[in-house]
């Protein structure tokens, strides 16, 4: 919104302070309501990806989600992390004029180099999902072919 004026916040030392607060406020409301694109950290879960010597490990906050509303899928060295979730409550006793469900739907992609496809871990524990992904070692990726 600040963007349409030539004095902005990036040039804070020439607006005073109060003006400056009054642009940050509306460019946060804005961008949040009304942005077209998605936000990585509002719209899905937060990832992280450890490269160790041996394995990836890649962490991700899943706080109030069942281990049957994940699906993981390892194509092509990319870890695809997808969470379903619907809210469903059958409540016969009451008589709705609107009622409203909640059908929630987030993934991440993640590029591996050097994986392999077996011996991958997984686990959900406290909120928590642990993936423990082996590589592949220098020894398994050159192969000798013998001349006949």
């Amino acid at each position: 919104m600040t963007n349409m004026i030539p004095l902005n916040r990036r040039s804070s030392r020439i607006v005073p302070f109060e003006i400056a607060s009054v642009g940050n406020m509306l460019d946060g409301f804005f961008n949040d309501m009304w942005s077209p694109t998605l936000s990585v950290s509002k719209d899905t879960f937060k990832v992280d990806v450890q490269d160790n010597d041996e394995t990836y490990v890649i962490e991700a906050d899943m706080p109030g989600i069942s281990k049957d509303e994940i699906s993981l899928e390892l194509r092509e060295n990319t870890l695809s992390i997808n969470v379903k979730r619907e809210e469903v409550t059958e409540e016969t006793d009451k008589n709705y004029v609107h009622k409203e469900r909640r059908f929630e739907s987030m993934g991440r992609n993640i590029y591996l180099r050097d994986v392999k496809n077996e011996d991958i871990e997984a686990k959900l524990e406290n909120g928590v999902l642990t993936i423990t992904v082996p590589k592949v070692s220098e020894a398994q990726k050159v192969k000798q072919i013998d001349i006949k």
